[in-house]
C-alpha cells in the first residue's frame, strides 16, 4: 500500500512557512492586529488538517466467492473497510477503474460520464466503525480481470488535504469459455469387408454382419437371417471406440491471415469437445492455429479432469492480438506431429484435401 498527500495552495508546507513568516513579521513591526489574527487563523485551520491525515488509518480487507467463472457467469465480491483512527472519517470514496467485458454493481455507485468504465464508491465511517460494501459481478469475456488503478481517496473535513491509498490489490477473476454441447457426427468406414456407421466418441461397438450363433446372449441372434439361411444367426460386432485423439481448432480464417469472426463460438464448440472426451475416458491432445514464442499452442496428450481444466485455462488465456498461421502448413505439422494413432477431430475450417492415412472427424456444433 502506497499513502500519497495532495495539498491545497492554503495547506501547502510552502504556503505555512510564508505564513509564519508573515505572522512573525506582523508581530514586530505592524500595529495592525488583523493581520497577524489572520496568519494565525491560516497556521490554525491548516494545522489540525495535517494532524487530521497523520492520525487517518484505514485498513480493509477483500473477500470473493469464487475466483473461476464461465462467461455469463455471475457472482459478487466484498470488500470491508475499518477505521482505526480516534477520528470520524467524514468524507472517503473508493475508487477504480474496470475493463469493459467485466461490469459492477452496487447501489453506491455514483454515475460518471468523463471516465468510461469509471466506478466511484462515496461512504463515511464512525471512530472504529467497520463497513462493507458487495458488489454484484458480471463477466461478459473470457480472460483473467480484475480492478484497475483501484484507491481509496479520503478528505479531511475542512478539504484543504486528501489522501489517496493507492495500489490496493483487487479480486482476480478467471474467466473460462462456455462448454458448448457438441455431437460427433458419424460416418462410414470400413469394417471388415462391409461398411457400418461408426460414430469414434458414442458408439462402442457397431453391426457390421452376421455369424452363426455360437451360444451368444438371446438378444444377439439375427432372426431375419436365421429364417433366410435356415441356420441359426447371430449378429456380428466391431469395437469401433477409440481412447486417443487429437483435437485441431483452426481459429483462422479462410485465408489464415487473422481469425475467424466465430473465433468465440469456434472455442465453445472445443471446449464442449474436450468435455465430451472427457466424460468417455478418452485421452486427447489439443492443436490451436495460434503462434506463439515456441511455435503452435499445443496442450500434450492427458486425461480426466485435469486435462479439461488445462484445456480451459489454455483457451481463456487467448487475446484478439494473438495470431494465427496458414491453414495449410497449420493441419499439415499438427497430422505430423500428432499421436500416432490418434483420431484427428477437426473444429473450424478443414483440410483441403483427405487422404486415407489423415481422416478425420469434422465438428461443427
Amino acid at each position: 500500500m502506497k499513502k500519497t498527500y495532495q495539498y491545497h495552495l492554503i495547506a501547502h508546507p510552502f504556503t505555512i512557512s510564508l505564513s509564519i513568516c508573515l505572522a512573525i513579521l506582523f508581530s514586530i513591526f505592524s500595529q495592525s492586529i488583523y493581520y497577524l489574527a489572520a496568519c494565525l487563523f491560516h497556521i490554525l485551520l491548516v494545522t489540525y488538517s495535517h494532524y487530521y491525515v497523520r492520525k487517518c488509518e484505514i485498513r480493509w480487507e477483500i473477500t470473493q466467492k469464487q475466483d473461476h467463472l464461465f462467461t455469463d457467469e455471475t457472482t459478487d465480491c466484498s470488500i470491508t473497510f475499518q477505521n482505526k483512527s480516534s477520528l470520524m472519517i467524514y468524507e472517503a470514496s473508493f475508487q477504480f477503474n474496470s475493463d469493459e467485458e467485466i461490469v459492477w454493481e452496487n447501489k453506491g455507485f455514483i454515475p460518471t460520464t468523463l471516465i468510461k468504465n469509471y466506478y466511484k464508491l462515496p461512504f463515511s465511517l464512525k471512530k472504529q466503525e467497520i463497513k462493507s460494501f458487495t458488489f454484484n459481478t458480471t463477466v461478459l469475456k473470457r480472460g483473467i480481470f480484475s480492478w484497475n488503478n483501484a484507491h481509496l481517496v479520503v478528505n479531511d473535513p475542512l478539504r484543504l488535504i486528501t489522501i489517496h491509498f493507492l495500489n490496493i490489490e483487487g479480486p482476480y477473476f478467471h474467466v473460462y469459455p462456455n462448454l458448448r454441447k457438441v455431437h460427433l457426427p458419424e460416418s462410414l468406414e470400413y469394417q471388415g469387408i462391409r461398411k457400418a456407421l461408426v460414430s469414434p466418441l458414442y458408439d462402442e461397438t457397431k453391426l457390421i454382419g452376421v455369424k452363426r450363433y455360437e451360444s451368444e446372449d438371446f438378444r444377439s441372434i439375427h432372426w431375419g437371417a436365421t429364417a433366410k439361411n435356415g441356420d441359426l444367426m447371430a449378429k456380428k460386432y466391431d469395437f469401433t471406440q477409440s481412447d486417443r485423439y487429437a483435437v485441431f481448432v483452426n481459429l483462422a480464417d479462410q485465408k489464415g491471415f487473422s481469425f475467424h469472426h466465430k473465433c468465440e463460438e469456434l472455442i465453445e464448440i472445443a471446449i464442449g469437445t474436450c468435455k465430451q472426451l472427457t466424460s468417455q475416458n478418452c485421452s486427447y491432445e489439443v492443436w490451436v492455429n495460434r503462434e506463439t514464442s515456441n511455435g503452435l499452442t499445443h496442450l500434450p496428450s492427458g486425461k480426466n479432469r485435469k486435462q479439461l481444466q488445462s484445456a480451459l485455462q489454455m483457451f481463456s488465456l487467448f487475446k484478439d492480438s494473438d495470431t494465427p498461421i496458414s491453414n495449410d502448413y497449420f493441419y499439415r505439422y499438427g497430422f505430423r506431429y500428432k499421436i500416432q494413432d490418434a483420431i484427428p477431430i477437426v473444429i473450424g475450417i478443414p483440410p483441403r484435401e483427405s487422404s486415407r492415412k489423415n481422416q478425420w472427424v469434422q465438428i461443427t456444433g
